[in-house]
C-alpha cells in the first residue's frame, strides 16, 4: 500500500480509519537525529507487529523512517514530514 497523506484533517481521517481496523505494537529500534539550524532530521528502525482482528494471525514487520521537524517560533519543534516504508515490501498487506 503506497499511500501519501498530506494535511492535518487527512492525516486524521488516514489513521483513525487505519487503527479501527488493526491493532498495532510499534516499536522505535534505532534513532539517530541530526539538527541543522531550525530543521531536525530523525532518521529511524521500527518493529511493529500487527493484528488484523480477533483470532488473526499476527503479522510482524521492520522497517526504517525520516522524522523531519520544525523549531517553531515559541523554541519547541513541531513534526512537518513522515514518511515510512516497510523492509519486506509488498509482503504486509
Amino acid at each position: 500500500c503506497h499511500n501519501s497523506v498530506h494535511g492535518h484533517h487527512a492525516f486524521g481521517k488516514y489513521f483513525r480509519s487505519l487503527f479501527l481496523r488493526r491493532q498495532f505494537r510499534f516499536a522505535f529500534t534505532s534513532s539517530h537525529v541530526h539538527v541543522a539550524g531550525d530543521t531536525a532530521l530523525e532518521r529511524v528502525t521500527y518493529t511493529v507487529v500487527i493484528r488484523s482482528g480477533a483470532g488473526a494471525t499476527p503479522i510482524e514487520d521492520v522497517g526504517k523512517g525520516l522524522h523531519v521537524y520544525g523549531r517553531q517560533a515559541n523554541g519547541s519543534w513541531k513534526l512537518t514530514c513522515d514518511i515510512w516504508n516497510s523492509d519486506r515490501s509488498g509482503q504486509v498487506q
